[in-house]
Parts: structure tokens; sequence; C-alpha cells
């Protein structure tokens, strides 16, 4: 996706957020849909690209996960850490994709559309507090994962044989 490619080397180009990832000591990983192919861009440190197969892991270790639309937005609902939600190309997006949940509605992270604002955030380190977005994620947490109990899964595949 050209517009993905667009925003990932202007973040890796960005001095601002450079000199803040070198100064914190943070890392800016990125990762990918298994089923994209970003465009052979080349990140420098502090950046790097993650492999399909490495996004659980970092997602286990990460101090901030910053996503567009992944459907990982409602798995990381089970870790209590910081997200910001990134719709940078939304109205494009929805022109070849759905979007199931009002997207706003659902950000239990703060929401920012465009490079300059999600570097601005990452700076001010107030997205270390989740506090603000508690509600939210309470609600979503116990709508999406409804059963916590080792069932869960014999209860998905009964609901989906409902369906059939």
């Amino acid at each position: 996706n050209n517009s993905l490619t667009n925003v990932i080397r202007s973040l890796n180009q960005h001095p601002k957020l450079e000199i803040w990832l070198k100064k914190t000591g943070f890392q800016f990983k990125v990762g990918s849909h298994i089923n994209s192919n970003p465009a052979n861009l080349t990140l420098n440190n502090p950046f790097s690209w993650l492999s399909s197969t490495e996004v659980t892991n970092a997602l286990i270790h990460c101090a901030l996960f910053i996503s567009d639309y992944s459907g990982l937005m409602a798995d990381y609902l089970i870790f209590d850490k910081p997200v910001f939600f990134f719709p940078f190309d939304k109205k494009e997006y929805l022109k070849v994709r759905k979007i199931y949940l009002d997207y706003h509605e659902f950000a239990y992270g703060p929401c920012y559309n465009t490079v300059a604002d999600l570097v601005n955030g990452l700076i001010r380190t107030d997205w270390q507090s989740i506090e603000p977005y508690q509600e939210r994620r309470r609600y979503w947490r116990e709508k999406i994962f409804m059963h916590k109990n080792p069932i869960y899964t014999q209860h998905t595949y009964q609901t989906i044989q409902s369906f059939c």
C-alpha cells in the first residue's frame, strides 16, 4: 500500500521522533499484515521491521501498540497497556474494506490522523497512563471476551455452528 509506505517513510525520517526514540531508548518496530506486501523500504535504527511471526511476541513486550485497522486491536485489550489508534487513511480504506464497529467509538486510546499528531502524541508521555480510557476498555473487554474460562473455544465453535 503506497499510503502506508509513505506514512512509514515519514515516521522513519521524522527528526523529532528519531531524537525522542534515541533519548528514551525506545524502538519503533513496524509490523505489517500477513497478507500485505509493504514496499521495500529500508528502516534506520531505532526503526525496524517485524516479520508476521514476530508480531505476537512484540505485542506482549511492547510499551505501546500503534495500529490503523488491525484486528489485533481487539486482542490487545487483554493487555492493560497503552495503545494509539492511527486511521491515517480511513476514507481510502473504507472504499475497499469494511469496519464493523464505529472506529472512534471503539478506540480505547488516543486517536491520531496525521503523522505530525502521532509524533506529538508519542513525545508527550501522557500516553503511558491508560486511566482516561479505562471505562471504555472495560466495556469492550467484557463485550469481546465474554467468556474467560477454558471453554471459550467450545462456545465460539457452537456459536459459529448455530449460524450454519
